[in-house]
Order: C-alpha cells, then structure tokens, then sequence
C-alpha cells in the first residue's frame, strides 16, 4: 500500500475527508502523481482527483463516498454546480469500483449516472473511535432513563423532537433525562431533565472522553433527523452498547438493523410516537439488556474499519477477476 498524499477536494467530499483525518493539506497536483506498480488507488471522497486521473488508463479506482451530488443538493441545500455533477457522473461510469455507504445511495447513483451495476456496492464506514470498547460498558439502572442526542444542525437533526419527546415523557410520569451535545439554540428554555453540554470535540482527549462516558451511560441514543447520508454518529452509540432511535431516511437503513441495534421512526413520526417507542425499547430490563448486547455486538462485527476494509478487498478481488 502508497499513501499517495493529502487531497483538498471541493465542498461536500471535503467534509467526508475530514471524517477519515484529511483534508488540510495542500492538493494533490494529478500530473506529479507517480502511480507505477500500483494495481489500485482508492479515493475518499476525491471526485476531482479520480476524474482527473481517468485518462491515465492507469490503476483501477475505486471512488469511495456517501452521498451523491443531488442528494447533497436537495436534502441539505447545499450549492453543488452542474459541473460537479458532470464530473462525479463520469468518475462513476468509469471508475473500477464506486463504494457507496449505503445501499440507498448506491441504488441513487445507479439511477442517477447509469453505470454498470457491477461496479456500484455498498459497505458502511467504520466506526469513528481511537480505540473499541472491548467488552459492553454496563449501563446504569433504568431508572432514570437516560437518553442522549449529539448534532451540530439543531433543526435538521431534530433537536426540538427529542425535547418535547422528554417532555411526554416526564408529563406522562417517566423519570428520563436528555444530554445535548452540539448545536443547541442558546435562547432555548430548556424543560426539566434536559442538560445543554455544547459542542465536544473528539479531538481533545478531554472531550473525547466525556463523549464515551456519554454514550456508555446512555440508555438510548436519540436522533429524530430530517435528513441525514449515514451518520456514524449510530455506531459510536452501538460501540458503547447503547441501542438507537432514529428516523429512517437517507442511508441510515444501512446501518440499522431493526431489534438488534435499536428502531427506525417513520419521518411524519411527532413526539408522542417517539416517547411510545422509546418505553416500548426500555420497559422491560431483560429484553432491553439484550438489545444493549446485540447493540455491541452488530457494532462490532458490521461498523468497524475492519470489516469495511474486507468487504472493499473483496469487491477489488472479485473485480480483479472479471
């Protein structure tokens, strides 16, 4: 394996970059790039380099990505130029292999650019952590029930749902509290049982560490999104055997596996269907106790680098033979 070097691409592979560690570098210049002995290069989220390096006719590609520029443009509103668009299609059609996140997106680009669906597959990320829990943290009693949401777009991630589905609950009798951390509005009267923690950043060893704690003492992770591509935000949550609640949209049906690793809402879902769902999860200790070990276990056999790292290997193998 070559690192070949650090690549800036343009808006929305560079957000995706940054989740892999990338993206403050200098660009690559595609010219100086010397690709001999190589059989493959995988790129992450690096439309541009990948679609400059086509007429090379040199290694296969292999595009690796989340979201397709339609998506980026019609489901967060973001300025994606018909350009962009052009270029992604073309990498797509040509590239060896394009690894989506999700079988949602795959399925998108299939409709969208027409490629050969031999060459279009879908494997979750991995999840974003230094370092796996080796064994299930033990969660704290039921009593109370301890949910967490963690978003840095308050309205997008649902941030007023989860507050007003900790509302239900407490009118309804339930002993439950909510832990915001991110984006939460600072003119915002929280109810009991809500805490705003602000913004933690998993690259300060002390934050990092008030995350894990978070997530090991949740008993539900809780995140009403509108719109959303894969948010592994749901395996850092299954990692610490915490179950998930979340809307099914986007791509999240690739990470989610109903009864093992928590629920999906519909997206019309209010409040009062969230609280119901969320004492269905915990109301009985026992099945909730196994839903926390599959929890860790789907994490752990399905949303780590590791096993996206074998999946991709044998796509490129079983290309490698066609």
């Amino acid at each position: 394996m070559r690192v070949l070097g650090p690549h800036r691409p343009p808006s929305p592979g560079r957000a995706l970059l940054r989740r892999f560690g990338f993206g403050r570098d200098r660009p690559l210049d595609p010219d100086t790039l010397d690709l001999s002995g190589l059989d493959w290069i995988i790129g992450l989220a690096a439309t541009d380099l990948l679609h400059a390096l086509l007429p090379r006719n040199g290694p296969g590609m292999v595009h690796v990505t989340d979201a397709t520029p339609s998506f980026i443009r019609s489901f967060y509103g973001a300025e994606v130029s018909d350009e962009a668009e052009r270029r992604e299609g073309e990498l797509v059609r040509n590239a060896a292999l394009s690894v989506y996140s999700s079988r949602y997106m795959a399925d998108r680009a299939l409709s969208e650019f027409g490629p050969d669906p031999a060459r279009i597959a879908a494997v979750p990320f991995g999840v974003n952590l230094e370092v796996m829990p080796a064994v299930p943290p033990v969660k704290p009693p039921l009593a109370p029930l301890r949910l967490l949401w963690v978003g840095n777009d308050w309205a997008r991630k649902g941030g007023q749902i989860a507050l007003d589905t900790l509302s239900v609950l407490r009118d309804a009798g339930q002993a439950a509290t909510l832990s915001l951390v991110g984006d939460v509005p600072q003119h915002l009267t929280l109810p009991p049982g809500a805490e705003r923690l602000g913004y933690l950043d998993k690259n300060r060893p002390q934050d990092a560490a008030r995350l894990d704690q978070l997530f090991a003492e949740a008993h539900l992770f809780v995140l009403p999104t509108r719109a959303d591509c894969t948010p592994m935000v749901v395996a850092e949550a299954n990692a610490n055997a915490t179950p998930v609640l979340i809307t099914q949209t986007g791509g999240i049906g690739s990470l989610m596996v109903e009864g093992q690793n928590g629920q999906m809402m519909p997206m019309e879902a209010g409040p009062q269907d969230w609280a119901g769902a969320i004492l269905a999860l915990s109301d009985d200790p026992h099945r909730y106790g196994a839903l926390c070990r599959s929890s860790f276990e789907h994490a752990q056999t399905r949303l780590t680098w590791e096993a996206w790292g074998r999946d991709v290997i044998d796509l490129m193998r079983r290309a490698s033979l066609e």
